[in-house]
Formats: structure tokens, C-alpha cells, sequence
């Protein structure tokens, strides 16, 4: 069986037949209060969620200056669960700091905030404390559901899938703007340009309301992310305590995608890589950011795909896309400056059907020829190449096939449009099975 990591020219299609949603939409009880002898409030409690913070301190900011007050302000700590009481009460914002993330491990260098009255601090949270932003317009900037109030939602109870997706993503927007911007101002303080990441984020997100910064596809909105990074950056130049830098808009763009390819990772997960995710991505000893704008000289245009001659976005396909009948799949490739492209590599295919039968069509050619020929590309089977076939049926049959003859050429490029034909392909395929056994009707069955 191939490896699909060694291919170059990898498409991988999930054929969503049945769609499964996450998450609940009930909300948790209020938390139960009594009568204070105290001035300030009724008892107050909640949890801090990055995932669950254990060991944060919390304090109750009741002048919103962002700082503890020791003789005014009130403090606490995050338990199991990231659980924490006000045993006075809280009627200000509250801010969590320090401790650790108990899905990662990892100390959470950040900052959550949270409106006086709300049943979680989170990431999501934080874009409202100090902004005016409601929850209602927060819900419709991040696509989430309306009526979705991320201040009495926990995110991470195992109900509420979707919401944790949304809240990971804008943690990891936020957590590394503020890392890189931090690395930048030669500053240490990143939790406090956390906050101001957060803010200008939100502010972004109210000055353009019809730009959501993600899309119903799993999508991240580059040019919302990158002008709340351009914001972020203003805000911190207009602050004393940070050094001067500066940031070509090139360059932080650059940043903008590689931060937002992350935080789409966590919105088109499934529910079991969320956990394994989060700790390759917000792993502290990972690369950091690169903010070097590069040139792609040969990339994929449009972010898609073409199957049967209609682009689908590919985070469409991560979410799932229902495909009937396919005939051609496609890929769109442009090429800038003149490089010298003459390479073999791998190019694959993959089909999965979610739900249903479970289907899976894995197709490879182990061996193509690729090349840039006066700007236009060239991708050219080798003489010597194979098509492996791997198939799961309906059945439960697994089948296994390796084609030696590519003389009908299923890779066409056009004007730097590859095509690759799917049903001439799967038609030598049929062909090349010994019809003396059930293996023919098998693959007819799964293929077609």
C-alpha cells in the first residue's frame, strides 16, 4: 500500500453521503448564588477554557484597568475543571492569567476575559470584555449559530463540539499574533499584547459586520484576519512600553495566512483530532511564524478543486462534499517568475465515504514527471509508471490492484490545468480484473 504523505499531487475528497452535526445547544444552570454581606456582589463562579486553565489566577477587575488592585480588587485560583469561585462575589471583568492548559499540558501564556456575569472566561469571551461587542454580534462575526451566547457556553463539556472548534481557532489567531508580534517588539509581556490582539480582533470583526472572519465552509477570511493584525500592530506601536517595529504588509499577510491555515484546522477537525491538534499546534517548542513574505512560484489557484468541471473549495471537501458520478477531478496551477521545475513525484487520489457504507478509493501514480516548460507545466506520466488501486467496498471487502499499462494517458495539462480522468481511469481498471472472479462485480459496485 502507498503513502500518501510521499505524494506531491495530493487530493483528498470526502464524499459526505449522510452529514453529522456537533454539539448541543442547551445552556449550562446558572451558577447558584446566596446573599453576600459584602458590597461588591453575590457569590460569583465559572471556568477559565483554553481547554480547562488549572492553577490560573484570577482576579476581579472592578475597575477595568486591565491590572490587580490588591486593595481594592479580589483574587482567586482555577481548580479541576477550571473552576473558580468568587467566594465575595464579582460584579467586574474577569481576567485569568498564568496557569495550564490540562488538554495540552502547556502553560497558557495568554489572557482570558470575561463581562461580570459570565459562567466561562474563554478566548471567545475575551473579544467581548473590553470591546462593546455583544454576544449575538460576536456569534454572527464567527459564524457561529444565532442565539449562540459564548458567555454561558462551556466550549470544552463535551455538548457544545462546534463552539470548542471555533474557540481553538481564534485561541491559536490570537495566542500567535501575540507570540509573533511579542517576538517582533522584543517584548516579554505577551499576555498583555494579548489583550490588545484580542481587541483589535474584535473591533475589526464590528467595523466590517457583513465579514465574517470564518465561513459556514470551515473558511478562514484572510483579509479580516489580516487587517485585525494590522491593527494589533497599531495599537501596539501607539503604546510606550513597547519597542518600535515595523511590519510590511507583505509580510504580514504572510504571517496572516500561515496563522489563519492554522486556526482552519481546528475548524474543519474532526471531534477526536481536536485534542492531538491542539497539542501539535499550540506546542511551545514549534517553529515560530515565519514573517518573510515568500513568492510561490508555482501554487494552486483558487484554493480548489475541479470535479466534473466545477470548482469546490477545498475546504469544502474537508467538510465533507457530496459527489455523484465522477468523471474528471482537476487542479488549476499558476506559475510566476521562471523556475526551473524538473522533478517525479507522486500523484494521488483519494475518495472516502463518510457515513453510509464507508467506502474508500485510494488511486496513485508512483511515477510523474514533472516540469516547467517556457511557463506552461508539464506533467507527464513516466514510461516505467504504475497505478496502484486500493478499494474498500460496501461489503467490507478490501481490494488491492496495480495497473502497469498508462498508454490511455489519465493526466491531461492544458494551459496549467491538470485533468485527470477518473472514469477512463477506473475503466482500465475493470477492464484489467480477471472477470472470472467476484472481484469484477466488487469493484463495479464500489467504483461506479
Amino acid at each position: 500500500m502507498f503513502k500518501k504523505k510521499n505524494s506531491i499531487l495530493w487530493l483528498a475528497m470526502t464524499a459526505a453521503l449522510t452529514a453529522c452535526g456537533g454539539g448541543g445547544s442547551s445552556s449550562p444552570s446558572p451558577a447558584t448564588t446566596s446573599t453576600a454581606t459584602t458590597t461588591q456582589a453575590t457569590p460569583s463562579s465559572g471556568k477559565a477554557v483554553d481547554g480547562y486553565l488549572v492553577g490560573s489566577t484570577v482576579f476581579c477587575d472592578v475597575n477595568k484597568n486591565g491590572v490587580f488592585d490588591a486593595a481594592t480588587e479580589t483574587t482567586t485560583t482555577t481548580l479541576a475543571g477550571g473552576a473558580f469561585t468568587f467566594a465575595a462575589g464579582c460584579s467586574g471583568t474577569v481576567v485569568v492569567t498564568g496557569g495550564t492548559d490540562a488538554t495540552t499540558n502547556y502553560a497558557f501564556k495568554g489572557t482570558l476575559k470575561a463581562p461580570a456575569g459570565s459562567a466561562v472566561a474563554t478566548p471567545l469571551t475575551s473579544l467581548t470584555a473590553d470591546t462593546g461587542m455583544t454576544a449575538a454580534q460576536l456569534a454572527t462575526a464567527l459564524g457561529l449559530p444565532a442565539g449562540t451566547d459564548v458567555t454561558k457556553l462551556d466550549p470544552a463539556d463535551g455538548s457544545h463540539q462546534n463552539l470548542l472548534r471555533t474557540t481553538l481557532a481564534v485561541q491559536q489567531i490570537v495566542q500567535q499574533l501575540a507570540n509573533t508580534l511579542g517576538t517582533l517588539a522584543a517584548s516579554s509581556d505577551t499576555s498583555g499584547i494579548y489583550t490588545k490582539v484580542a481587541n483589535a480582533v474584535a473591533a475589526t470583526l464590528l467595523a466590517n459586520p457583513s465579514l465574517p472572519m470564518f465561513g459556514a465552509d470551515g473558511s478562514v477570511n484572510l483579509t479580516v484576519l489580516t487587517a485585525a493584525a494590522k491593527g494589533a500592530v497599531a495599537s501596539m506601536a501607539a503604546d510606550s512600553k513597547f519597542n518600535v517595529f515595523t511590519i510590511s504588509d507583505a509580510n504580514l499577510a504572510a504571517m496572516a495566512a500561515q496563522i489563519g491555515a492554522q486556526a482552519q484546522q481546528f475548524l474543519n477537525a474532526s471531534d477526536a483530532d481536536l485534542a492531538n491538534l491542539a497539542s501539535k499546534l499550540q506546542n511551545p517548542a514549534a517553529a515560530p511564524i515565519d514573517t518573510t513574505a515568500t513568492t510561490a512560484y508555482l501554487a494552486l489557484q483558487s484554493d480548489s478543486v475541479r470535479i466534473n468541471g466545477n470548482q469546490i473549495s477545498y475546504a469544502s471537501l474537508t467538510a465533507g462534499a457530496s459527489i455523484s458520478t465522477p468523471t474528471t477531478f482537476g487542479l488549476d496551477f499558476s506559475i510566476t517568475g521562471a523556475p526551473a521545475i524538473d522533478t517525479v513525484a507522486n500523484l494521488a487520489l483519494e475518495l472516502v465515504e463518510v457515513g453510509g457504507q464507508s467506502r474508500v478509493l485510494q488511486l496513485m501514480i508512483d511515477k510523474v514527471n514533472i516540469k516547467n516548460v517556457n511557463g506552461q507545466l508539464s506533467i507527464v506520466p513516466d514510461a516505467t509508471a504504475k497505478v496502484y488501486v486500493y478499494g474498500h467496498t460496501g461489503s467490507g471487502n478490501d481490494i488491492n490492484l496495480t495497473l502497469n499499462d498508462l498508454t490511455f494517458k489519465p493526466i491531461t495539462v492544458t494551459n496549467n490545468s491538470l485533468t485527470l480522468n477518473y472514469k477512463s481511469l477506473v475503466n482500465k481498471v475493470l477492464a484489467s480484473v480477471d472477470n472470472t472472479t467476484q472481484t469484477t462485480a466488487q469493484i463495479h459496485q464500489h467504483y461506479r
